[in-house]
């Protein structure tokens, strides 16, 4: 179906049992031995945070559970959302990791 939305869910996560996201990101600004590296980090007036690198990916932590890597074109719009939904959940703030790389263990 050409143009067509389709919706696939593969897993279920209720939000208080996300532990935290991970976001990627360009580890740090142009720097000098007289001008420190300086991380590039955004934080949203709604504490959304915003990754520079644009590669659509995201980690959700899952407490006693698997991670799961997600890729969304809309990606700082998923996490505004998210993290509204999970402070209204859990009455605290969704905690983000900003790496370099994504590291996971891989299970067969």
């Amino acid at each position: 179906m050409k143009g067509q939305f389709v919706e696939v869910v593969k897993r279920k996560i209720p939000l208080d049992k996300i532990a935290s996201v991970s976001l990627r990101y360009s580890a740090y600004t142009h720097s000098t031995p007289h001008n420190p590296p300086t991380p590039l980090l955004t934080i949203h007036p709604l504490h959304t945070p915003h990754s520079p690198f644009q590669d659509d990916f995201l980690v959700l932590h899952v407490r006693d559970e698997y991670d799961s890597v997600f890729e969304t074109v809309l990606k700082t719009e998923f996490l505004t959302l998210l993290s509204e939904k999970y402070q209204t959940i859990t009455s605290s703030r969704l905690s983000f990791t900003f790496n370099r790389r994504f590291v996971l263990p891989l299970t067969r």
